[in-house]
């Protein structure tokens, strides 16, 4: 696997365009152009507005998708679409996850920051997603349509059940997607480390999330909050090294 190293800057240069920066690079670097950082505040700031817009549209859309979906596809999802959902779903999943830290344990010498931050992530990520499962409850597509109405006559609100401590129940753990935030948790963590293979690393994120959509075990909005989550995670534990991590020229030896 090949990586793309960070270069250190001094405090009088201006960072050459491409280069991958650590925190403190990227410090001295808004303290250089202080218009850079606050672009870069500011485009957070109108991309966290967007997502925000996104899931409340999801969240009045929901129902509207899942009728589409069973519209399209039918209660079940027949091959050889299946086999590609399931391809997708088991993204950086448990097995997929030992795999992909057994190739990078053997073949990267950068192996135990790889796998701290990897791992780190996965835990930020499960902390949030169980959190809302055990704590916000929801029916999830099958059941609620089982359960509660025929989807002709579900609506939102009804797929709800609201806060419920201590819920252990499959069927009502459906807000928001752990598949979604894993993959995602995981790809970002991956394309920081190995920009080179990145664009393969979100489409496999993008169809797991996809995909427990289109298996109608998740709402849409399950599963961009969980991408949410995912991203966040990721972030975090992309932060925690940059702050913590010795010098760049040590982890490769």
């Amino acid at each position: 696997m090949s990586s793309t190293e960070s270069t250190p800057t001094s405090a009088n240069e201006t960072p050459c365009p491409g280069t991958r920066l650590g925190g403190a690079e990227l410090g001295r670097a808004s303290v250089i152009n202080p218009r850079a950082g606050k672009r870069r505040w500011g485009l957070r700031i109108v991309l966290a507005l967007a997502a925000a817009a996104v899931l409340g549209a999801l969240f009045v859309y929901d129902v509207p998708l899942m009728r589409w979906r069973y519209a399209v596809i039918g209660e079940e999802v027949q091959e050889p679409l299946a086999n590609v959902l399931i391809s997708f779903r088991d993204f950086t999943q448990i097995v997929t996850s030992i795999a992909i830290l057994i190739v990078v344990g053997t073949y990267d010498r950068r192996r135990w920051a790889i796998i701290g931050v990897f791992l780190l992530a996965q835990f930020f990520a499960k902390v949030g997603y169980d959190s809302g499962k055990h704590l916000l409850s929801r029916y999830r597509p099958g059941p609620a349509i089982a359960r509660v109405a025929p989807l002709d006559e579900l609506s939102n609100r009804q797929t709800w059940i609201g806060w419920r401590q201590g819920d252990g129940t499959i069927d009502t753990q459906s807000f928001p997607s752990g598949h979604s935030a894993a993959a995602f948790a995981s790809a970002l963590v991956l394309a920081w480390f190995y920009p080179r293979i990145a664009w393969l690393l979100w489409i496999m994120a993008i169809g797991c999330a996809v995909s427990r959509y289109l298996d109608a075990v998740h709402w849409p909005s399950d599963c961009w909050t969980g991408i949410f989550i995912g991203y966040l995670s990721a972030r975090l534990a992309l932060r925690i090294y940059l702050r913590f991590r010795p010098d760049p020229d040590s982890i490769n030896q």
